[in-house]
């Protein structure tokens, strides 16, 4: 009989050594990724770091569930923060069905009055999760576990809330910073929200610029492509009626010679950290295709 006790506590041990084992070489094997998340006609991004895991809007539907599936390890079941850049269901939607799945620490957001059902449902499921909400307005920095990797949100000023009367106006602009490259994620600001802050940030160059709106009209210009500096332009778009993404839009990039990388084409995009630069690797994900 002891001899059977003594058996158990062996492999118990054993089994804890290894779980801590793997812990460690997971924690230790962590790279830094960008990924750009096929969720359909919306927008998700997912940063992770070894600090942890930062989504940046969550798609239209519970499809979000899927990438995240394939953009994590199944024991990872926290994001540590989530930005929401502004109430158009196609970006927030999706985490009506996180909140079940998923443990989140805090919420960035910067719109209280839309009146939007599904998006004050929200609220109040966060509200009632005693999930913490940060106002996301430029000078907001999200710091990444340390000084060299962060978020920093650029749009709009905390005094522009007040004035705003279109929601995509409320679309957070923010930059993920790294000794390795930097990111600018855009929602759907329209061109002249851009460009009010492009001339402050025409002094960094970007690995990847996530294109506003899906591609739509109105979202880029010729002065921010002057003032602005990135090697891809990504587009996350799906099937739509809208003509997403537009010609006027492809034609300004191509003629800038910048690369285009588009969620419906190229499925998951990822941009992994390696040796001190970013390496793109697309894995193809065929759900929404």
């Amino acid at each position: 009989m002891k001899t059977k006790f003594n058996q158990a506590i062996n492999i118990a041990l054993f089994l804890i050594v290894c779980c801590l084992y793997f812990a460690i070489f997971s924690y230790l094997s962590v790279k830094t990724e960008v990924l750009f998340l096929p969720v359909g006609e919306g927008d998700s991004e997912l940063i992770k770091t070894k600090a942890g895991n930062l989504l940046i809007d969550a798609g239209p539907k519970n499809y979000v569930l899927n990438s995240l599936s394939a953009a994590l390890p199944f024991y990872d079941k926290v994001l540590d923060v989530v930005i929401i850049s502004h109430p158009d269901a196609d970006h927030f939607n999706g985490l009506l069905y996180l909140l079940d799945y998923y443990k989140i620490r805090v919420v960035v957001l910067n719109n209280f009055g839309s009146q939007n059902g599904s998006y004050l449902e929200l609220l109040r499921l966060i509200h009632n999760k005693n999930i913490p909400i940060v106002l996301g307005v430029k000078g907001t920095e999200i710091q990444l576990g340390n000084q060299k990797e962060r978020c920093k949100i650029i749009y709009p000023e905390s005094s522009d809330l007040a004035t705003i009367k279109n929601d995509n106006d409320f679309s957070i602009i923010n930059t993920f910073e790294t000794p390795y490259g930097n990111f600018l994620f855009t929602g759907d600001a329209a061109a002249k929200s851009l460009e009010k802050i492009s001339k402050e940030i025409s002094d960094k160059k970007f690995i990847a610029l996530k294109v506003p709106h899906h591609g739509a009209k109105k979202t880029l210009s010729r002065n921010i492509i002057t003032n602005l500096h990135w090697d891809y332009s990504i587009i996350e778009v799906g099937k739509n009626s809208y003509n997403h993404p537009t010609q006027e839009i492809l034609s300004l990039l191509q003629e800038a010679d910048i690369p285009i990388l588009r969620t419906d084409l190229d499925g998951l995009i990822k941009f992994q950290e390696s040796r001190g630069d970013f390496i793109l690797r697309k894995l193809q994900h065929p759900l929404f295709k």
